[in-house]
């Protein structure tokens, strides 16, 4: 496994990422994991571009990101179960939810960037996978906020001011990344 050999906060939870498994989107799945192309993920990050994935039915293929090619930026909480790095993956269920996600806001092909496949463990690229953050959240066409605290008490006939106030307390409100997050997303 490549996850970092340390501790770290999300959501104010103290997350050992030695012992850290992504979750499925069921607790009764199994289903193998899967990774993007680590040679795409690297190679677009030492380019000082921003690498998107894409899921064809089978596998994750990685493209640039660039003006001509919409994709959606997925914002999450690590505690929430979507942690990961790329030379690890994430549950196959997880990748085909998003990819469901994406296509569902707009971006046709589905792509998307997602920290645990679109960040690599290794430690140079790591550093420039996250010095390029801003770019990831500037150029993505839309973010995608998934909290399970939000969804999970949520409903469309929920009162808008209860929804605000779950916002207001939520556990992606509470991320450091958040306001980088929040303020950079054209939607």
């Amino acid at each position: 496994t490549h996850q970092l050999p340390f501790e770290s906060i999300d959501n104010g939870a103290v997350i050992n990422t030695e012992s850290y498994k992504p979750k499925h989107t069921r607790p009764t799945c199994a289903c193998a994991f899967i990774k993007p192309p680590y040679e795409g993920i690297r190679d677009s990050l030492l380019d000082e571009k921003v690498p998107v994935v894409v899921y064809d039915g089978t596998g994750l293929t990685v493209r640039r990101a660039d003006s001509e090619a919409p994709y959606v930026a997925i914002s999450h909480v690590w505690a929430d179960g979507l942690g990961s790095v790329s030379e690890d993956g994430l549950p196959m269920c997880q990748v085909k939810r998003l990819a469901r996600l994406a296509t569902q806001v707009g971006v046709e092909d589905g792509a998307f960037w997602q920290d645990g496949l679109c960040i690599p463990g290794d430690k140079l690229v790591r550093k420039r996978a996250i010095a390029q953050m801003n770019k990831v959240y500037a150029g993505a066409d839309k973010t995608i906020v998934l909290d399970e605290s939000i969804r999970s008490t949520c409903r469309l006939s929920t009162p808008k001011e209860e929804v605000l106030l779950r916002i207001a307390t939520s556990g992606w409100m509470r991320r450091i990344w958040t306001l980088q997050e929040g303020m950079l997303g054209r939607e």
